[in-house]
C-alpha cells in the first residue's frame, strides 16, 4: 500500500520489473489510462483490455486473462 500513498500519476519513479496490465472497459478506470500505463516502466509492459470487463477481468474474462498470462510469463527471460 505503501507504493499508492507515495506516488501518483507522472510522479512515481519508473519501474523496472516486468508488468502485466489487465484492465476492463467498464471499470473506473479508462481504458485509456491502462494504455498509458507502460510509461511508468523502464522494463517490458504488456496490456490487456478486456472488452466488457468491469474491475476484475482476471475474474470476468477468466480464459483470456489466463491466456495473455500464461504467454506473459513465458516470455519473460
Amino acid at each position: 500500500m505503501s507504493y499508492y500513498r507515495h506516488s501518483s500519476p507522472g510522479g512515481a519513479e519508473r519501474l523496472g520489473q516486468p508488468a502485466l496490465i489487465v484492465g476492463g472497459t467498464t471499470d473506473i478506470i479508462s481504458p485509456e489510462t491502462f494504455r498509458r500505463s507502460p510509461e511508468y516502466f523502464t522494463g517490458q509492459c504488456d496490456v490487456v483490455i478486456t472488452d466488457g470487463a468491469g474491475h476484475w477481468p482476471h475474474r470476468e474474462a477468466s480464459d483470456l486473462f489466463h491466456e495473455r498470462l500464461l504467454a506473459f510469463l513465458a516470455g519473460l527471460d
